[in-house]
This record gives C-alpha cells, structure tokens and sequence, in this order.
C-alpha cells in the first residue's frame, strides 16, 4: 500500500466510522477492490479504527473527563451528578455484550462476512433496522438515558461485528428504537464504542506488531492522521445532523451502494 493510498483509505475510514454506513463494510469492499484481503490490510483497517476512537476521545474530552471524576467520587463515597452516575453505569453494563460476542465470534464473522455479496446482504439488513428506527421515533413518546436502555444498546452493538451493519446505525437505532431522542443517542453511541475499539484495537495492534504481519509504519501513521482529522469533522458534523434530520438519507445510500455492489458482482 502506497502512503496515497493509505490517506485515502483513511479518511473513507473516518467518513463512514461515525455515519451510519458501515465503515468496516466500505474497508472490506475497497480491500477486495484493489486486491489486498490479507492480514495486514485487516491489521491496517483496526489501526484507522483506533484513530478514529481517539477522534472521539478528543472531541469528547469534557464529558470523558467528568466521568473520570464521577469514578473517584463513586469510589470514594462522595455525592455524583445523577445524569453522569446513570451514564457511566450504562457504557459499562453495555459494554459487555459487544465484549463478549467480540472475543467468542469476531473471527469467524471477520472471515466469513466479508465477502462483497455478503456485505450488501448486510448493509440492506442495516438499512431496514434503520427505517424501522426511525418509524418508532414517530410512535414512541421522548424517553432519557437509563442503565436498561443503555445494556439493550449494548447488546445491539453485536450487530455492528457484521462488515455493512454499522456501529454506529446499530447502536444509534437502538436508542432511537427505546424512544432515545437522535443527539442523545448518537451522543451516547459514540461513547459506547470507545472500550470496544480502543481495548480490543490496541491488543490486536500489539499482536500484530508482535507477530509475523508485516507493517509499514509510515503508511500506518499517515492512514491513522487521515482518519483522526477526518472523524473529528464527521462527529460534529453528525450531532449537528441529527438534531434537525432523519437518518433516510443514510438509509438510501446504504440501498444503492448494496446494489452497486450486488450489480458489480454478478458481472463481473
């Protein structure tokens, strides 16, 4: 992979990590594009995850930072803010699910789901859990974060170790399915997916590094330049969104790319 390339391919990487479009679907669909199916390409797409993870890090360093304090003020006995108790309890409980299905299915599905026909069956899937999100957002009165809310979150992020489902659709349609408003639940999404991509990224990261994968650091850094500066954007781009739009306009890219993909595969 050329250092061009490895721009490029980050910021697809954080374009699509925050959007709900799937960006590990887009990374497998470019990699069978140019040819690169291999352990150092997938080694490569967990570096940009990590980058984008520490995009969010950044931009939500406040609230990062108040959780912290809310940690030491727990352990310590001290009175909390109510809403930052019931935030921290629910990334944690949520946390687990998406822990778990990781260790026990992540390569297999990695293997199995990434396939460019598997992809699109995929992304469809997504696209129809997220219409359904949105037609309960119209039926459903407004609803607060609650640890509750915050575990069937968590255990919707399975979802997103399907390439084209989407993290951040998954878990995003999830709140909105518990009557969640979409900034509450986008806001709550992105936090959830830092242990997730941080913790399992690094290990993987030091195995690879470690091990018989080839790595270009030079690329590595650039990719992972790329994909911080470009989710930065997107993640204020898309609270933004969110606050006055619907999510339909992802939900038919997400159509046409899966046909594109459909139509591309059958003949070629």
């Amino acid at each position: 992979m050329t250092e061009l390339q490895a721009i490029f391919y980050g910021i697809a990487q954080g374009l699509t990590e925050f959007l709900p479009v799937s960006s590990s679907g887009h990374l497998a669909l470019l990699h069978a594009a140019d040819g690169a199916v291999n352990e150092t390409a997938f080694t490569f797409d967990i570096a940009l995850h990590i980058a984008t993870a520490l995009a969010v890090v950044v931009y939500f360093r406040a609230d990062i930072k108040r959780l912290i304090f809310t940690v030491f003020r727990m352990l310590g006995g001290l009175p909390v803010d109510r809403r930052d108790a019931v935030l921290l309890r629910a990334l944690i409980f949520a946390t687990i699910p998406a822990a778990i299905a990781g260790v026990l299915l992540e390569d297999i599905i990695a293997t199995t789901f990434r396939e460019p026909l598997m992809i699109a069956g995929v992304l469809l899937a997504g696209s129809a859990y997220l219409a359904w999100a949105e037609h309960r957002t119209k039926v459903l009165r407004p609803q607060k974060l609650t640890i509750w809310r915050g575990i069937l979150i968590g255990c919707a992020q399975v979802l997103a170790l399907f390439p084209g489902f989407s993290r951040s659709g998954a878990t995003i349609g999830a709140g909105m399915m518990l009557g969640m408003s979409r900034p509450d639940a986008a806001r709550f999404s992105f936090l959830l997916a830092l242990p997730i991509i941080l913790g399992g990224g690094i290990l993987k990261i030091a195995d690879a590094a470690g091990g018989d994968v080839a790595i270009d650091w030079n690329v590595f850094v650039l990719g992972g330049l790329a994909s911080f500066l470009t989710g930065l954007f997107v993640i204020r781009f898309l609270l933004n969104f969110v606050r006055s739009h619907t999510l339909y306009p992802f939900i038919w890219y997400r159509v046409a790319l899966a046909g594109a993909v459909i139509g591309i595969t059958l003949m070629s």
